[in-house]
């Protein structure tokens, strides 16, 4: 199982902003971005925020196994990374956070604690014994290994 954070990932993240950017500018209609404002409030907000952040790396709820299986699926379209991986960056983070270990460290300048664009996860540091309860599901391992269900 491969646990570090792909560059892919980062890169798919950067163009999608990037290519949204565009669209608004060359392509301006309401109906756009009345759309893009309900693709991040499904994928950023609930995929990424309550699913991939509260659900898999807090564990903070419970839910039925389709509440648990629409998170995941909206978890891989807000293109931050899966739910092993992102639980075991989140998880590391708060274990040793304020540390020279964080994987959050947030830099020197504005830019760095503001996007972390070139803070990159240090996958020597990480402790797989951290997310013992996610990493065995095979649901989680496919969309780790293949990007979905």
């Amino acid at each position: 199982m491969n646990l570090i954070f792909k560059d892919y990932l980062f890169k798919r993240f950067i163009l999608l902003h990037i290519a949204g950017a565009i669209g608004l500018y060359y392509l301006w209609d309401p109906v756009y971005l009345l759309l893009s404002l309900l693709g991040y409030f499904i994928f950023a907000l609930v995929g990424f925020e309550i699913g991939l952040h509260r659900y898999f790396a807090h564990r903070s709820f419970t839910c039925t196994p389709a509440v648990e299986f629409l998170l995941v699926v909206l978890s891989i379209f807000s293109c931050s990374s899966n739910p092993i991986q992102f639980a075991l960056h989140h998880r590391t983070h708060h274990k040793l956070s304020d540390t020279l270990d964080d994987p959050h460290v947030a830099g020197t300048s504005i830019w760095h604690i503001w996007f972390q664009w070139f803070n990159r996860p240090r996958p020597n540091k990480y402790n797989v014994e951290l997310i013992k309860d996610i990493k065995d599901n095979l649901k989680y391992q496919s969309v780790e290994k293949y990007g979905l269900l």
